[in-house]
């Protein structure tokens, strides 16, 4: 019912009981049997042990994942829309023009600005703590432009090289926020805002 209320398409519809699981939606007994298939242990699975070689910490409850992932409300979701809305004023009549290599550039550069933000931030053990730090240094207009940037394919697939090495820490804390937060303020300056 969420999903339909979100015209968020649901592919996939699934019974867990007794340590299996059944597919509403396959009746091919080769992949779905009827007695169901057992489910794998937490932390078991190819994801979660490439999550754990890749120093990802992975968890949190269900509510702690709906809550993340809940549309922002109130004053917090309309500086996110005004900033979209903006930001898509001034980038997408440059990013479809001449200035689509400018607007690609900026758009890097920003990204690096907010990643080095987050590398300089002081850890917090809490992932909900590290979360809302993390949300309040990104601003909502900072967001709006990044998001709005990556629709060049250039400029996403060249930040998807950074989901590699060093530099996968801060970028996974970044593709995660959500902005602006008044939670977390940071305690020290940093890097302006643009």
């Amino acid at each position: 019912m969420a999903c339909g209320g979100l015209d968020v398409p649901v592919y996939e519809a699934l019974c867990l009981s007794g340590g299996r699981f059944w597919s509403y939606c396959c009746s091919d007994a080769r992949c779905c049997p009827p007695d169901g298939t057992p489910r794998t242990m937490p932390g078991t699975s190819v994801m979660a042990a490439a999550a754990a070689y890749a120093g990802v910490r992975v968890g949190g409850s269900l509510r702690e994942m709906e809550a993340r992932l809940a549309p922002l409300g109130g004053r917090a979701a309309e500086e996110q829309r005004h900033a979209l809305d903006a930001g898509a004023a001034e980038l997408l009549p440059r990013m479809l023009g001449a200035e689509c290599e400018t607007v690609r550039r900026e758009t890097l550069d920003l990204a690096e600005l907010v990643l080095r933000r987050l590398d300089d931030a002081p850890p917090v053990e809490a992932r909900a703590g590290a979360d809302a730090r993390d949300d309040g240094l990104v601003s909502a207009d900072e967001a709006a432009a990044i998001v709005l940037g990556l629709q060049d394919r250039v400029a996403r697939d060249r930040a998807a090289e950074w989901m590699e090495g060093s530099r996968l820490p801060a970028t996974l804390r970044l593709w995660r926020a959500r902005s602006p937060a008044a939670a977390y303020r940071p305690t020290r300056s940093t890097p302006p805002r643009r």
